[in-house]
């Protein structure tokens, strides 16, 4: 479920990624790999938080993502 959700949250951004400078290339195929390796690694952060979210770790997950906002 953290897997599906944060996946839809990445692809809800990659669309913009395959058009941004941020890919800095003009290549596709680097652009398509940026992309690929962006949903895999939201996948793993979305899969750690569910995980911590189900094990009741709200307050140590929401402390964490506060800081990673503000830093």
């Amino acid at each position: 479920m953290g897997i599906l959700y944060e996946m839809l949250i990445t692809l809800t951004c990659s669309p913009a990624m395959l058009f941004s400078s941020f890919a800095g290339s003009d290549d596709p195929v680097f652009r398509f790999t940026f992309v690929i390796l962006e949903i895999l690694i939201g996948a793993l952060v979305g899969s750690a938080s569910y995980w911590w979210w189900r094990n009741g770790y709200r307050q140590r997950l929401f402390a964490t993502g506060f800081f990673i906002l503000t830093h």
